[in-house]
């Protein structure tokens, strides 16, 4: 397996929005059923109250985590976390979560939460 690299992704990175939107549609189903959904999914998370991290290996995206900051800024709801399935197994989850709480840490955020939809 290659290097996996966990960067915060750029709202520019033309390429990684798309592949993003389409581990969306392919991994959820009945929440993104349409690439333009999952595309809509990615910019929403470029709001002021949020932040995301994308997991890519050889310049390909493998992974994505999202965070929307919650409760004034105590709290934040792990939204989405999803990773291609050739890279199960393989650490890739782990390291996105990993990369959100630190930077929810950073941001003086002390809790993290899911959601069930």
């Amino acid at each position: 397996m290659s290097p996996i690299t966990i960067t915060p992704l750029d709202p520019t990175d033309a390429r990684a929005i798309p592949e993003i939107a389409a581990l969306l549609k392919a991994n959820f189903t009945s929440a993104w059923q349409e690439i333009e959904e999952g595309i809509a999914e990615v910019h929403a998370a470029f709001a002021e109250d949020r932040f995301s991290f994308v997991a890519k290996a050889n310049d390909e995206v493998i992974g994505w985590i999202g965070a929307i900051i919650t409760y004034d800024g105590h709290s934040m709801e792990l939204h989405p976390l999803v990773v291609h399935h050739q890279w199960h197994g393989h650490g890739v989850g782990r390291q996105l979560v990993a990369a959100l709480e630190a930077e929810g840490k950073r941001r003086g955020i002390g809790t993290v939460y899911l959601g069930t939809d």
